[in-house]
Parts: C-alpha cells; structure tokens; sequence
C-alpha cells in the first residue's frame, strides 16, 4: 500500500442520524491498496447526527475528521469548505443519506485516473433508492444510466449532469485553485451540483464507468405541476445567470445556459396558464427577457406548453 494519501471522501451531512450510519459504512467498506481519508462537514443538525459522527472518529481516529459547525452554513458553504481542506490527490463525495454500494468503487475509479491522465474525474451509474431503500427503476433508468461514456462542456450546455454527487472522483482542483471557487456557495445556498459540474468540466472531461456503484435516495417520487412555484424558478434562474457571470469573468469562457433557460421559461409560463396571476405572468416576461436565443424559445412555447400539458394529464412532471 502506498503512503500518499490518494482520496479525501467529502461527506456532507445535516439532520441526517436515520441514514449517515449506512454512508460511513459504505465508505468503511471499501477495498483498496491505498489510504484514503474521510472529511465530514456536519451543519449544526438538531438531531443525534454530531454524537454518531463523534463515536465513528473516536473509533477511526487516524482517517475521519469531523468540522462540526457553530452555526448552519447550508449545504454549499459546507461542501466548500469541507473541500478546501481535502488533502488527497483525488476528491469522492458522498452525502449524508446516500450511499456506495460497490465496495471496488474506490479503486476502480482511482485506477482509471491514474492510468488516464487526460479526464479531470470519473463517474458512474447509479440507482434511485426511496427511503426505505427500495429501487425505483423507473427513475434509475430515465436518469440512472446515460449511456454517454465521456462528459464535456457541450453535455453540461445541453443541461446534463455526468452523474449524481456521489458517483464523483475528480483530481483534487481545491489544492492549488485555479479560479476562485466561493462561487459555489455565493451562486446559491444550497445548490451547488450544477457548480461543481461547471468547475469541473472547465478543467477538463469526466469519463463514466459503466457499472452501478451507488445509490440515490429519492425523498420523493415526483413534483406535481400544480405545486411549481414561480419564484422558485426565478431563483434558478438567476443562479444559472452567476455561473454564467463566473465562467465569463474567471475563466475567460463563454457557457451558454440556452438549455437551462429554455427549460425554466416553458415551465414559468405553463405556470402562468396554470396559476393565472399578475406576478406569474411578470417573472416568466422577466425570464423571457433575460434570455438568450429569444426567437427559439418563442417557436418553442407552443410545443413545450403541449409536452407538459400531457405530462399534467398524466399526473405529475418528474423533477
């Protein structure tokens, strides 16, 4: 075995005591021929999640840390954090209430990387769990399994992600940043998937493995039309707006969010036909107005307003 420390496991976790027992577990389990370290950024949950935190590390001294916060950072603050002080060459995530369930994953991933320099990280299938961790295939092969096995910039501008957070090993950027990475808490509070994607694919592609070494915990199995909240959209879509901003100031590069934005005005103004109101109809014209490719979107209204149409009649539109 190797002395480098070879991946820091970022771990987030907030009011979580039913489920980060089975995360730490799944991380415990793995096989590997190198040393691995496990950073766990816990956010002043109100339940008993610090206390089991405290009697892991008190039984693996040597390779968990804990950073119990004085106060609630939010989950992106947190993961930021929990990054800059990852000492590995290579960085793997997992949340709280999700978990690994191949204990090769480690190793696979690693040894792809060193043996190809060329991709920034790996990922690679995963499966949607529900809370009781029983599989939905349904989810698990509509978003589960992207046959794509390279992910670059041009699938993150389409509005794809090149897997769920825990599938992530990626080469440690947090060491020697190259840009300034407090975009990620500063963007949004809580969302920070779609940045981390961003920083990564500027540095470089990811390459998907082909096997399922992950599950997903799905706290719910579908989002109801009627329950969109036009503000909520509008929040998205100023958080797409400050990745833009960054990727174009910091990295000197120009990502288009066309998809993105397409994505939240099809879904503000079948609201507005939904929820008929004043403020409705001002945040879908604000979004329409704030978009790139305007004459698209118009010739899309139409078709994108009949596709969730038939999505309301048949009941729900998935997240």
């Amino acid at each position: 075995m190797t002395n480098e420390l070879m991946v820091s496991v970022a771990v987030i976790t907030y009011r979580q005591e039913q489920y980060i027992r089975r995360a730490l577990d799944s991380i415990l389990a793995q096989q590997v021929n190198f040393k691995y370290e496990i950073v766990i950024g816990e956010d002043k949950s109100p339940d008993n999640t610090r206390e089991i935190l405290a009697e892991y590390a008190a039984r693996y001294p040597d390779m968990i840390r804990v950073l119990p916060r004085p106060e609630n950072l939010g989950a992106s603050r947190n993961i930021y954090d929990v990054y800059t002080r990852c000492n590995g060459k290579y960085i793997a995530n997992l949340e709280g209430d999700d978990y690994w369930t191949d204990p090769k994953k480690l190793q696979l991933q690693v040894d792809f990387l060193e043996q190809n320099p060329q991709y920034i990280g790996t990922t690679h299938f995963y499966r949607y769990v529900d809370v009781a961790e029983n599989h939905l295939p349904e989810l698990t092969e509509k978003y589960g399994q992207n046959p794509d096995c390279v992910y670059a910039m041009a699938d993150y501008e389409q509005f794809l992600m090149p897997g769920q957070l825990a599938t992530l090993v990626f080469h440690n950027l947090f060491k020697q940043p190259q840009y300034n990475y407090s975009i990620m808490y500063t963007a949004d509070r809580l969302v920070s998937d779609r940045t981390i994607a961003l920083i990564l694919v500027l540095a470089g592609k990811l390459y998907r493995l082909p096997r399922f070494m992950s599950d997903y915990r799905w706290m719910s199995h579908g989002e109801h039309v009627q329950d969109i909240d036009q503000k909520n959209l509008y929040e998205s879509f100023c958080y797409y707006q400050k990745l833009k901003q960054w990727a174009k100031q910091e990295a000197h590069t120009d990502v288009s969010f066309c998809a993105a934005e397409a994505d939240l005005f099809y879904s503000a103004a079948y609201n507005c036909i939904l929820h008929p109101a004043k403020e409705n109809n001002k945040i879908a014209v604000r979004i329409f107005k704030q978009c790139t490719g305007k004459g698209k979107l118009a010739a899309g209204l139409i078709k994108n307003l009949a596709v969730l149409t038939a999505k309301k009649l048949r009941g729900t539109v998935s997240k």
